[in-house]
């Protein structure tokens, strides 16, 4: 041990050495030897190196507003339109699809978007305009055939309306999030069904 090692060299009038004594004899070259050297400050810890940012599909999109809203749903329903050429698809009607999230077309799950209630500007995003702020997470093709978080009516009513935005009555066509691939909520109210 240390002190015995001190004690050693104490009893022959030596005290332990400041350096190696490499070449000296014994073979200790090969070994690690007790000094006399006090330990040397300790060197601050290394900075850690900053996360890198998750990959843009691992980022979940905002959780939907919680399902126990009322139905927001007109009387008289409203259209559910293609994303990309705003086409009627489906109507949704109060009472009867006040929990449907998805239709027969596309990539089936209706996407929310929003626009502004003084100039009709849309938006399917919650800032800032890139695919990490999607409404509804952005609808990547990997992810099938959940390409985004399901939304009903009245949750895409909530979430427009925390933005201070409104439903649309357009398509929103090119605004972003991939949203052309699937239908869409919107504020138009459902054709009126054809005479007999």
């Amino acid at each position: 041990t240390y002190s015995q090692t001190a004690a050693l060299c104490a009893s022959l009038n030596l005290t332990l050495c400041d350096q190696s004594c490499a070449g000296t004899g014994c073979a200790y070259n090969y070994h690690p030897v007790y000094s006399s050297l006090p330990c040397p400050a300790p060197s601050p810890p290394l900075p850690l190196p900053p996360s890198p940012p998750p990959p843009r599909s691992q980022r979940p999109p905002p959780p939907p507003p919680p399902l126990s809203l009322p139905s927001k749903i007109p009387s008289g329903g409203r259209a559910v339109i293609q994303g990309d050429t705003g086409t009627f698809l489906s109507c949704l009607l109060p009472g009867q699809d006040d929990n449907t999230t998805q239709i027969e077309w596309g990539r089936q799950l209706i996407a929310p978007q929003c626009c502004s209630p003084t100039d009709g500007a849309c938006t399917r995003h919650t800032g800032t305009n890139d695919d990490d702020d999607c409404l509804a997470g952005f609808s990547y093709t990997k992810d099938a055939p959940k390409y985004t978080t399901p939304f009903t009516y009245s949750q895409t009513a909530a979430l427009c309306a925390s933005l201070n935005l409104t439903l649309c009555d357009q398509s929103c066509a090119g605004t972003g999030c991939a949203y052309n691939y699937h239908p869409v909520y919107s504020s138009l109210p459902c054709p009126a069904p054809s005479p007999p």
